[in-house]
């Protein structure tokens, strides 16, 4: 119905049981009707349990899982370097990284799983923050 619409509240209760189907869990929430909603009609929620200011996310597909750990490809002069990253929170679609990066270089996002270190490449566009 009002699919950018957001609403505070605080959760109320947590049942204590698990779908055997779905894993989900009912949460319970008071929230005042912002429109003609149903009562009993379900909605798609977000639980926030953290924030952090100033997090540093970059695109979950930068991130790549080798030998070594976890590793982004940093570009510089059409190369790709690896750098070990120590990663935080997932969030839609993003990933926090705790240690490795300064925050101002280039990644590589798509095809970095197919990267090795010192892989020429090219860089087709940028995104900055």
């Amino acid at each position: 119905m009002a699919p950018d619409l957001t609403i505070e509240s605080k959760v109320q209760e947590i049942r204590p049981t698990v779908g055997t189907s779905n894993r989900a869990i009912d949460i319970l929430t008071t929230i005042d009707n912002p429109g003609p909603w149903q009562p009993g009609a379900s909605v798609t929620g977000e639980i926030i349990l953290d924030t952090r200011d100033n997090a540093f996310l970059v695109p979950q597909a930068s991130v790549v899982l080798r030998p070594a750990g976890k590793v982004v490809y940093v570009i510089k002069d059409n190369v790709a370097h690896q750098q070990l990253v120590e990663t935080g929170e997932y969030v839609r679609g993003d990933i926090e990284i705790i240690s490795g990066l300064q925050g101002s270089e280039t990644l590589a996002v798509n095809g970095a799983g197919f990267l090795t270190d010192g892989s020429p490449v090219t860089v087709v566009g940028e995104n900055k923050p």
